[in-house]
C-alpha cells in the first residue's frame, strides 16, 4: 500500500482549485463459508484509490491502478470536474488531522482456527435441534488499511480488522418453516467472537424456533389496538437503527422530531469511538475525528453531518465514501441504558405484548411511520409471559413511540451489520413502549 507521503506528492500537483484531496483504501477478507456440509472459503482483495476536488463544484475520481499515471490522471479528472460545474460547494472548516492508529487485534484469525469455531457451533446447533433442515454458518475475516491526505494539511492513516460471525438456519415446526438469523462480531479478531457470544446466539435461536412451532397467529380482531410492548435488545437496537436513518442530513432534517417531549432518561447517540464496535473509526472518510453525538434527547435533535451538509453549528463526522461523494451514516447507533430490569418491565405491564427479534424494520422518512416485525412475539398476562404469537407488527410513527417509551434497561448488546455498505452496529437494552400500535402481519 503506498504510503502518504507518495500521496503528499502526488498532490502537490493539484494547482489553481480550492481544495483537494487523496484517499487510499486496502482491503483483504477472508469468508469460510459452511452451507450443510461443505465447506466454502475465499479470498478477496481490493485497493481504491479516491481523488476528491472543491472549486466552484465538487469532483470525484477513483482508480484500482495503484501507480503515478493513473493516481495523477484521477486527481486531474477530480479537479477539472470541479472546476467545469457551475456551483457554489462550501466546506465546513475544521482542523487539520494527522497521525496514525492501528485497531488491536489480539487473536488473528486462520483458516483452521475459523473452520473449528464453524464446526463447534453447527455441533452445538445439531446436538440441540432434530428438525434443521438447513444450516449456514459464515465466518468474515477482513484487514483495512486506509490514508488520507488534503491540501489542508490533513495527513491521517488507519489500519483495523473485523470479523463477524453470521448464523442462518431453516428449521422445519409443525406451524411450517422457521428461518432465523444471527450475527455478533466487531473490531479485531477471533477474540472478537467469545464464547459466550455464540452460546447467546445458540439459545436465542433455541427459543426462537420452539417457540415458533407452537406459536398462535396474531388475532385479525386485536389489529390496529395499542398495547403496551416490551422490545428486546435486537428489536429495540433496530429502532436505534432507524432514528439515525431518519437523522442523515443529506436526506432529512429532523422536521419529524419537531416538539419532541421524551423522559428525560432517554438518549439516542451515535459512538464511533467505542473500542472493539463493529462501526468504530478514529477519522471519517474526510480526515473528521469521530466523536460521540447526541441524536435525540429531551429537547435535543442532531443531524450525521459530513463537511458538506454542515452548517456553521452543526459537527461533521460522519462522512463515508472513497470514490463518490460524502455521504453521512451512522457509525454505532444506540439507545443509552437506565436501571430497569426486564422483571420490572414484565411485572408492572399486566397486559401487552414482548417482541423478539428482527424480521424486518423499516422507515418512511417522508411521514414519519415506522414498521417493526419480530421474528416471533409472545402475551403478557398478569405480569408473566404466556403464548407465543406470530404474524404481528408494530407500526407507528417513531415520533409518538419515542413519547410512550416508559422503561429502558441496563445492558446493551450492539449488533454488527453494514449500512449503506458501510460497517456499522446498532444496539440498544430492552425497552417498554406505553402504548405503540400492533397490526396483523401477513407473513410469507
Amino acid at each position: 500500500m503506498l504510503e502518504n507521503e507518495a500521496l503528499t506528492k502526488y498532490l502537490a500537483k493539484a494547482r489553481g482549485i480550492r481544495y483537494a484531496d487523496i484517499r487510499i483504501l486496502d482491503k483483504n477478507s477472508l469468508h469460510i463459508t459452511l452451507r450443510d456440509d461443505a465447506f466454502e472459503t475465499g479470498e478477496y482483495g481490493e485497493t481504491v484509490v479516491g481523488c476528491r476536488a472543491v472549486d466552484k463544484g465538487y469532483g470525484v475520481s477513483s482508480t484500482n491502478r495503484v501507480d503515478a499515471h493513473n493516481i495523477e490522471n484521477a486527481l486531474e479528472r477530480a479537479a477539472e470536474q470541479a472546476s467545469t460545474i457551475d456551483g457554489n460547494v462550501k466546506l465546513t472548516p475544521v482542523n487539520p488531522e494527522s497521525g496514525s492508529y492501528t485497531h488491536p487485534v489480539r487473536n488473528k484469525p486462520t483458516i483452521e482456527d475459523a473452520k473449528n469455531l464453524i464446526m463447534n457451533v453447527k455441533d452445538s446447533i445439531t446436538n440441540k435441534l432434530q428438525s434443521m433442515k438447513r444450516i449456514e454458518i459464515v465466518l468474515s475475516c477482513t484487514e483495512f488499511n486506509n490514508g488520507l491526505v488534503t491540501t489542508e494539511g490533513t495527513d491521517v492513516r488507519e489500519s483495523f480488522s473485523t470479523t463477524d460471525l453470521t448464523i442462518r438456519l431453516t428449521v422445519r415446526t409443525p406451524a411450517g418453516i422457521v428461518d432465523v438469523k444471527k450475527v455478533a462480531g466487531g473490531k479485531g479478531g477471533m477474540e472478537t467472537i467469545q464464547h459466550k457470544d455464540f452460546e447467546n446466539m445458540l439459545g436465542d435461536l433455541l427459543i426462537v424456533t420452539r417457540s415458533s412451532a407452537g406459536a398462535k397467529r396474531f388475532s385479525p380482531f386485536e389489529s390496529g389496538k395499542k398495547f403496551r410492548v416490551i422490545l428486546d435488545s435486537e428489536a429495540a437496537g433496530a429502532l436505534a437503527r432507524l432514528i439515525a436513518y431518519m437523522l442523515v442530513s443529506d436526506e432529512s432534517k429532523g422536521k419529524l422530531f419537531d416538539s419532541l417531549n421524551i423522559p428525560m432518561e432517554l438518549e439516542f447517540v451515535d459512538n464511533p469511538s467505542i473500542p472493539g464496535a463493529y462501526g468504530s473509526f478514529m477519522w471519517d472518510d474526510e480526515g473528521v475525528r469521530g466523536r460521540r453525538k447526541i441524536l435525540v434527547s429531551n429537547g435535543m435533535v442532531n443531524l450525521l453531518h459530513t463537511r458538506l451538509t454542515a452548517g456553521e453549528n452543526d459537527a461533521p463526522g460522519n462522512a463515508h465514501g472513497i470514490s463518490q461523494i460524502p455521504k453521512p451514516s451512522m457509525s454505532n447507533a444506540y439507545i443509552s441504558t437506565s436501571d430497569w430490569h426486564f422483571d420490572e418491565m414484565i411485572n408492572d405491564a399486566r397486559y401487552g405484548i414482548f417482541m423478539k427479534g428482527v424480521r424486518r424494520a423499516e422507515v418512511n422518512t417522508t411521514t414519519g411511520i415506522m414498521e417493526l416485525e419480530p421474528i416471533i412475539a409472545y402475551i403478557i398476562e398478569q405480569k408473566e409471559i404466556k403464548e407465543a404469537i406470530s404474524n404481528i407488527k408494530m407500526i407507528d410513527t417513531v415520533k409518538n413511540v419515542l413519547q410512550k417509551i416508559d422503561a429502558i434497561g441496563k445492558l446493551i448488546c450492539l449488533i454488527p451489520m453494514v449500512e449503506k455498505e458501510f460497517n456499522a452496529s446498532a444496539g440498544a437494552p430492552y425497552i417498554r413502549i406505553d402504548g405503540a400500535r400492533c397490526t396483523y402481519s401477513v407473513m410469507q
